[in-house]
């Protein structure tokens, strides 16, 4: 029986500021990228934090990590920008909208409440909008091709960590096309959401994954990306081995405020936010980070690059990614 993930695929890499903040403790973040004006990404004038703009200076560098560890050049540059609190509200309810509709998303929370996962039932586009907005350090819109900065009070440190995440997201985009890998068939999505939790598995798991193989590089002191990927499998594994509130009591003792007002105020909002959303969301990154570490184990990057051929069917297969491998478990 395959397990419910609820799905946000708009929002890709919207990913926790908190949940980054708490991943941080093993160094494994997420979220945004851009550059100056040379190579892989082009930054929209606007009057910026000087800290915001000096990382966007820094991530050229980052831009050409994240090739190299992937094996992949960007094709295009990178539009990024700010985005404001409204315009991403907005962006938000029209995506929440865009998947659910009114009645399904009406009924979707009736079943959560009868299946136990949610207290009392409650408006999902508003529970959605608030646990994003309070979470959401930055995203990647397939349709815009831009990467979205959100919360611009982040220290360099938690800056240069957020960085890559968003940068590859737009990367797998220019490979893989994600508009048509998750957005595009509403219908598709709505009748088999599980089907589209897993594709988002794959989608952040494979970002999550790179992002913990840079931190390494950059900041491990090693140049062999073959040397580094044994120490990639076994933080991944570990933080799997975690549960999700030992995971996020370290994250909250390990940084606290000192990541800045934004983060620090998201840190104390997760432990407030429903929890079957909150865990469903750290699934994407978490779980979908070691399917995409066995599958590399097994086949290096070739092979996770053919899961966007052939994506996992259902979480099912998330959760136990050896039922990619050969013959598969097709859910009925």
């Amino acid at each position: 029986m395959s397990q419910r993930l609820i799905p946000t695929s708009r929002l890709l890499g919207s990913g926790n500021a908190g949940l980054g903040q708490v991943l941080m403790s093993i160094k494994l973040p997420m979220v945004i990228v851009l550059v100056v004006f040379l190579g892989a990404v082009e930054v929209q004038a606007q009057a910026l934090p000087k800290e915001v703009e000096d990382a966007f200076k820094r991530s050229e560098s980052i831009c050409r990590d994240v090739e190299r560890v992937r094996s992949l050049k960007f094709k295009d540059k990178v539009r990024t920008e700010v985005q404001t609190k409204d315009d991403f509200k907005k962006f938000v309810i029209k995506s929440v909208e865009e998947q659910y509709g009114k009645d399904d998303a009406e009924w979707f929370v009736k079943a959560l409440v009868r299946m136990g996962a949610l207290e009392k039932e409650t408006n999902l586009t508003d529970t959605l909008v608030k646990l994003l907005e309070s979470q959401a350090a930055a995203h990647y819109d397939p349709q815009t091709k831009k990467c979205y900065i959100l919360i611009t009070d982040m220290n360099a440190m938690m800056l240069d960590i957020v960085l890559p995440h968003e940068l590859y997201h737009a990367l797998q985009d220019q490979y893989f096309n994600l508009y048509d890998f998750v957005i595009k068939d509403v219908k598709a999505a709505r009748d088999n959401g599980d089907a589209a939790a897993a594709k988002e598995c794959l989608i952040e798991g494979d970002a999550t994954y790179l992002m913990m193989a840079w931190m390494i590089l950059r900041h491990g002191g090693m140049d062999d990306m073959a040397a580094a990927d044994p120490i990639v499998s076994a933080a991944i594994n570990m933080q799997g081995a975690m549960d999700y509130d030992t995971v996020i009591n370290m994250g909250e003792g390990a940084m606290g405020p000192s990541a800045g007002g934004g983060l620090a105020t998201s840190i104390k909002e997760m432990k407030d936010a429903p929890r079957y959303f909150m865990e469903s969301m750290y699934s994407f990154y978490i779980q979908g980070s070691i399917m995409v570490n066995y599958v590399k184990t097994k086949g290096g990057w070739d092979a996770v690059t053919a899961l966007y051929r052939n994506p996992p069917q259902s979480t099912e297969q998330v959760l136990h990614p050896a039922k990619l491998m050969g013959q598969r478990d097709v859910p009925v």
